[in-house]
């Protein structure tokens, strides 16, 4: 799981298409279809949870964004960057084997 977010944090998967696939060839990480991929939404849940950078919010019970008791996977400045991808504020880096052959 950490190698997913960090890696779509630092542009290692340019897509959540690309977080998918990596996750799905993974056999511990659990799926929740019956073919045994996940679905396009779980992964976006996923990278949307600021639970993995050890913090935790429920703004329908009225708990606001504070440090949780578990340990995080990632850092929060990680966690931070992943939602600007997913916003469109960053873009992913060019990788560096991008050229004509590939």
């Amino acid at each position: 799981m950490r190698d997913a977010l960090e890696g779509y944090a630092i542009g290692r998967f340019a897509s959540q298409a690309e977080v998918q696939r990596f996750l799905d060839r993974d056999r511990y990480f659990p799926k929740d279809r019956k073919d045994g991929t996940l679905r396009p939404m779980t992964v976006t849940r996923l990278l949307k949870k600021v639970f993995y950078a050890g913090y935790v919010e429920a703004p329908g019970w009225n708990v606001s964004l504070r440090k949780g008791q578990h340990d995080a996977l990632i850092s929060f400045q990680t966690f931070e960057r992943i939602q600007e991808n997913l916003e469109g504020k960053r873009r992913a880096a060019a990788r560096e084997n991008f050229t004509e052959d590939f």
